[in-house]
């Protein structure tokens, strides 16, 4: 508001208007998750931490954060969240002697905000690091209450296009995938493992980034005439993608930036066929209904793709 000068002279119902404009209901969160096992006791312990810092995370909950205390009409709504029924914390803690993760991490005198999430309405994207071992090998070492409460789980879908290679820098990747055309570094099995770790979750989302890359049909750059602008296509494609949502009511969440959208694999329209993110879903819930203590499971797989808000 430091930048609009006149907000202080409107009128209170334009102001409380103004800060309903700004909320964003089903809001979308990203966080590190590092996995470390432990060799001694074959224990896996988990540390999780906002994607980035303040100034460059894109997480709802920071916006929350930031336009709840500018005033009075700012708090009447976004309030305080952790008081609602469907709030929870995933960060900061503190660990206990333990090791066990019970409080919350307040160091100083310059407190840390909370991450609070909306556990109904918003997602929860994590971004792993380090390689989860199965659960029947290295359990994890405490029941981490971060993870207790999310019921929208979401995984950036990363592709990866050389044949024929098993590339370290995926988490979730394994060999048995090498019969698709372009290798697919998500192991149904791995990954149906670690989606075990949050009890509550209801839905899983891989996120698909909508850009020049993975959509095909865009003029091509030719030599001595400069590149060619996509930016309008993409966002023509994103608008395409929203109606088909709206119509059908399907989901569309928020951040500070992008726009997601649920795309079902007969709308992708353009988007190129190496990105296989709706194979690897539909792998992963074949898979897990696969399980014998999945039987009765009520898990539901879909694909966002997402794209600039502007």
């Amino acid at each position: 508001m430091a930048s609009f000068s006149k907000y202080k002279q409107l009128p209170p119902e334009i102001k409380l208007g103004i800060w309903r404009l700004q909320k964003i209901p089903k809001g979308v969160h990203h966080f590190k998750m590092k996995t470390q096992p432990d060799e001694v006791d074959l224990l896996q312990t988990i540390e999780i931490k906002p994607m980035s810092t303040a100034k460059t995370d894109i997480s709802v909950w920071r916006l929350r954060n930031k336009n709840k205390w500018v005033d009075a009409f700012s708090w009447d709504v976004h309030g305080k969240p952790e008081d609602s029924e469907t709030s929870h914390a995933i960060w900061p803690y503190q660990t206990t002697p333990d090791g066990d993760p019970e409080e919350y991490h307040q160091p100083g005198r310059y407190k840390s905000p909370l991450a609070i999430i909306d556990t109904v309405n918003d997602i929860v994207c994590f971004k792993q690091e380090g390689f989860p071992l199965p659960r029947d090998i290295a359990p994890l070492r405490h029941d981490y209450i971060q993870l207790h409460g999310i019921k929208n789980l979401a995984l950036q879908y990363e592709k990866h296009t050389k044949i024929g290679d098993f590339h370290m820098g995926f988490p979730f990747g394994c060999e048995c995938h090498r019969h698709h055309p372009y290798y697919m570094p998500y192991c149904p099995a791995t990954l149906d493992d670690w989606i075990s770790h949050f009890r509550d979750v209801e839905k899983f989302y891989f996120l698909v980034k909508l850009d020049c890359s993975n959509v095909y049909g865009f003029p091509p750059d030719y030599p001595g005439f400069g590149r060619v602008d996509k930016t309008a296509q993409i966002f023509q494609l994103k608008e395409e993608f929203q109606a088909i949502a709206e119509r059908e009511n399907l989901e569309i969440f928020d951040d500070q930036k992008y726009r997601y959208i649920e795309v079902r694999e007969q709308d992708r329209g353009n988007i190129a066929p190496k990105v296989c993110a709706w194979t690897a879903i539909e792998e992963l819930e074949v898979y897990h209904r696969s399980q014998p203590e999945h039987a009765n499971s009520e898990l539901e797989f879909k694909v966002l793709v997402y794209a600039s808000r502007a």
